[in-house]
């Protein structure tokens, strides 16, 4: 009897995980310079992460690694690790530099390829080298209790880079998007996919940073640094049971690089 209430909780415990709902989670981005909006829709759930935005969709598989980009207009789609997407990210910046560079001189153009090649390295080095590198002190504090939004009260936290704020982060402690070590797995990836497209934000790299991010959800942010503000701000936010297609590829799109995706 005994050993059949122990088996019991544990097949209650492990079902409890297995059937733990998701999340929704609808945002919109706002550019104070041009006025520009942007919508994401977010869904999590277990060890999985998908994130639609106008023309994109990606999707991080955390357990196995494996990340996909979407575009849903050409029916197409790259699929790999973050190794994968290094290596693939370095061949398509090499080749929109050729292109910017295909009327220079030989000797011109082999200077300005050593020079690609310096950046390129610099690039793909860990950002926690880069912070060392260009010794910047990274200090989260939280400053002050923020305005509900979404239904879930928040902290405000602000970030600082050489004593320069730089960010400021609605913090929802009650909303967990992923359960700790996913988060964190999470983070990893998303910084390595972003710093080609965002140079200059290595400090959210930072075990600092990643703290305050495990606290719980930014529900806005509101970033500096650029000579006018981002400001992120969720929408809405549900909490459902997703469904396992959520996080497949639609029908039979064909697999390309990197470079073709980006075309």
């Amino acid at each position: 009897m005994k050993k059949a209430l122990v088996l019991a909780v544990a097949l209650f415990l492990f079902l409890g995980h297995t059937i733990e709902a998701g999340w929704v989670i609808k945002e919109q981005s706002r550019f104070t310079d041009t006025r520009k909006k942007q919508k994401r829709k977010v869904y999590a759930q277990d060890y999985l992460i998908r994130f639609d935005e106008e023309d994109l969709t990606t999707i991080i598989n955390l357990n196995t690694g494996i990340i996909r980009f979407y575009d849903p207009r050409k029916k197409v789609y790259w699929e790999g690790t973050i190794d994968d997407y290094d290596k693939d990210m370095a061949v398509l910046l090499r080749a929109q530099f050729l292109k910017r560079i295909q009327d220079y001189s030989p000797a011109e153009k082999a200077e300005a390829l050593k020079s690609f090649d310096r950046m390129l390295k610099q690039l793909q080095l860990p950002d926690s080298t880069v912070i060392l590198h260009d010794q910047l002190l990274i200090q989260v504090t939280q400053t002050r209790e923020g305005k509900p939004i979404a239904g879930f009260e928040t902290r405000v936290y602000t970030v600082y880079v050489n004593q320069i704020p730089v960010e400021d982060d609605w913090i929802a402690p009650d909303l967990e998007l992923l359960r700790l070590p996913m988060l964190e797995r999470y983070y990893e990836i998303f910084n390595r996919i972003t710093k080609y497209y965002e140079q200059g934000f290595h400090y959210r790299s930072h075990p600092r940073y990643i703290y305050m991010q495990t606290r719980g959800y930014p529900m806005r942010v509101k970033e500096y640094g650029y000579g006018y503000e981002v400001i992120t701000e969720v929408k809405r936010v549900k909490r459902r049971r997703l469904s396992a297609n959520l996080f497949e590829l639609p029908g039979h799109p064909r697999r390309v690089t990197l470079r073709e995706l980006n075309e």
